[in-house]
């Protein structure tokens, strides 16, 4: 099971990428403002299903800081890069994280469905 979820996870990371990659590409986070939205949310049910193999159910605490901590690297490296900057740098870093969190949400639920359910 736990080599079928991660080839799962692998899908969903190479498709984040490759529509990230089209996206600054062809200008897209600047023409579609709104993109960034599911793209979080995506990037949180990726980094969700990449976790979720490496902790058990009895450390559900873990899986969020772990996913947390992840989230919260991405918007420091957007800080960082220059990335996400101007006036609504906050609502916009607040909503990110939000749409992170909820994204990895979904991951979460299926593996105490379906990976976790033996342990």
């Amino acid at each position: 099971m736990r080599l079928t979820w991660l080839f799962g996870a692998l899908f969903i990371t190479t498709a984040l990428a490759l529509i990230h990659v089209q996206a600054l590409t062809h200008f897209l986070y600047w023409k579609y403002l709104w993109l960034d939205i599911p793209m979080h949310a995506l990037g949180g049910i990726a980094i969700g299903a990449l976790v979720a193999p490496l902790i058990s159910r009895r450390h559900t605490l873990w899986f969020f800081l772990s996913c947390a901590t992840l989230f919260i690297a991405w918007e420091v490296f957007e800080y960082v890069g220059g990335i996400s900057e101007g006036p609504n740098f906050i609502p916009d870093t607040t909503l990110d994280l939000i749409m992170d969190t909820i994204g990895c949400l979904l991951p979460y639920v299926l593996a105490r469905k379906l990976l976790w359910r033996s342990a």
